[in-house]
């Protein structure tokens, strides 16, 4: 059983080292699958933010800066975006996503890939916009699955399937040679972050 103390030091060391970089992480990832570069998202970004203040989404005298050097470093979990930094470049990502042709596109590749709602609130919460139990939870949720997909990206294993678009890490037991793998993986990335 894990005491008060044992636990308020658990989500210290999420809040306070690992959440950013599991956020730039899933950030990255989401990207990198659907082939937005930094710059693109930048620059779709950029479109939005006229578009927001257009729509009363945002004040017209507001300034957010969602340049490429600011996606590079959230991307690299080393900024805590602001509240519109955040929800400009996930609305930017949404709609290529949602794109008929960026969809067309995939379904001819034979790849069907989504932003699932649920990924994009962890990916919120991971940026520290929520409650410590949300972002604890979130980082609990998304850790495995970080880890597991460069894994398997370093082996040369494609990690996307046309029936799971962003894979959940499998709760069946393991083999040791990828438990293993597995772990040594986690501990090269913690010290990373």
């Amino acid at each position: 059983m894990i005491n008060n103390d044992e636990y308020a030091a658990y989500v210290a060391d999420i809040i306070n080292t690992k959440s950013l970089a599991l956020f730039g992480a899933l950030l990255r990832l989401v990207c990198s699958r659907a082939g937005i570069s930094q710059n693109k998202l930048a620059k779709d970004s950029k479109d939005l933010i006229k578009y927001f203040k257009e729509q009363g989404w945002m004040r017209s005298w507001e300034t957010v800066d969602v340049n490429q050097s600011s996606v590079s470093d959230a991307v690299r979990g080393q900024l805590e975006p602001s509240f519109h930094q955040l929800r400009i470049w996930l609305y930017a990502i949404e709609k290529i996503y949602a794109d008929p042709v960026f969809i067309e596109k995939c379904r001819k590749r034979g790849k069907l890939l989504s932003f699932p709602h649920d990924l994009k609130m962890d990916i919120w919460y991971l940026a520290l916009k929520g409650m410590e139990g949300d972002i604890v939870a979130a980082y609990n949720r998304r850790r495995d699955l970080v880890l597991e997909l460069r894994l398997e990206y370093r082996n040369g294993i494609e990690p996307t399937s046309k029936s799971n678009p962003m894979p959940q890490p499998s709760h069946e037991p393991k083999s040791d040679a990828i438990h293993n793998a597995v772990s040594e993986a986690r501990k090269t990335l913690e010290k990373q972050y």
